[in-house]
């Protein structure tokens, strides 16, 4: 369900957050268990709580496999409750050439792709652990020092 949210321990100890931007579509072409995940402009010495990561921004966004949330040994800790800054999906693009492409809005085709829409992200898929790896390098945690 969009707004969930899991802890993703980081090497050092710390956590970064990762939260569903976007639960998979009912479409009959869709993917039952790729959903939209988002990781948090969040670190801490703690587990993320409704709290402490109200007010955190959107930091990157990719499709994930369910199985991508119990891979860091946990669950999904809650809901983002109002108050929460909204996370919405973001524009993508599906390829990085406009031929037989679409643009998308997190999971959902919009319109075909154009020339003119370079300047959108391609959508990429992470790896169970990827997002730990961007926490990492986005908040400076060295896995070889810790």
């Amino acid at each position: 369900m969009s707004g969930e949210f899991w802890a993703i321990p980081l090497s050092d100890g710390t956590y970064a957050c990762g939260v569903v931007v976007m639960a998979p579509l009912r479409e009959r072409s869709a993917s039952r268990v790729m959903f939209l995940a988002g990781l948090l402009d969040w670190w801490s010495p703690r587990a993320p709580t409704h709290d402490a990561i109200a007010a955190a921004p959107c930091l990157a966004q990719a499709k994930l496999h369910v199985e991508g949330i119990g891979f860091y040994g946990g669950n999904v800790l809650g809901v983002l409750g109002p108050g929460s800054v909204p996370i919405l999906p973001w524009l993508f693009r599906g390829a990085r050439m406009p031929e037989n492409s679409h643009v998308y809005l997190g999971l959902s085709p919009q319109r075909e792709q154009r020339p003119s829409d370079d300047e959108l992200p391609v959508i990429s898929t992470w790896g169970y652990d990827f997002a730990r790896l961007v926490a990492e390098r986005n908040f400076g945690v060295n896995p070889a020092k810790s």
